[in-house]
């Protein structure tokens, strides 16, 4: 009965809070580090896309640049392709933003015009490269333009919610991203 009443008293002492609070506090440390081994995963799964959109923006440009080096060369003289890599540069990195309205009413009408200037804007850019270039090179010029300028806003904006995801530690934005990229990759 004494050793009874003895293990009774030992059981109480605080022996027993301690070792519920070290357990409490070992699951905490492992809930956490799961959670930070995860976030890891995630952002480097949106780290190889993030390649994979450089590279294609880069082979896209390095294309694009090197088709106008092409063309200017042909037309005899020096070719600078640092200066030209540059103009193509601001060609692509140059957003068209399109008008917002409340009432739909003339929209459509809106939107042809600044489509339609846009690509004015773009071939009278491509042709004061290249001055001499016959109509189908710069339509294919600003093709290639169009199609640089798109994998360099995917990049971008992919770039940017990713960098914004791991600034703020958000598993569920790294989620989420990485749930989309591979329908962004695909397209």
């Amino acid at each position: 009965m004494e050793r009874e009443r003895e293990g009774c008293v030992r059981a109480m002492d605080g022996g027993g809070v301690l070792g519920l609070l070290t357990f409490m506090a070992i699951l905490a440390f492992f809930t956490y580090l799961s959670r930070e081994l995860e976030i890891r995963r995630v952002a480097s799964e949106i780290e190889l896309y993030l390649m994979l959109f450089k590279v294609a923006r880069d082979r896209a440009l390095s294309s694009t640049v090197r088709k106008f080096g092409e063309l200017s060369a042909r037309e005899g003289g020096r070719v600078d392709l640092g200066k030209i890599e540059r103009r193509v540069r601001a060609l692509i990195e140059t957003v068209i933003i399109t008008p917002e309205a409340l009432d739909p009413f003339g929209i459509a009408r809106k939107m042809r015009f600044f489509l339609r200037t846009a690509d004015a804007i773009l071939k009278g850019e491509v042709e004061r490269i290249i001055p001499r270039a016959e109509r189908c090179e710069v339509e294919t010029l600003a093709s290639m333009v169009e199609a640089s300028r798109a994998l360099n806003y995917v990049y971008k904006v992919v770039n940017h919610s990713y960098t914004l995801a791991k600034k703020f530690k958000s598993y569920w934005l790294l989620l989420q991203l990485d749930a989309l990229l591979p329908f962004i990759a695909q397209e």
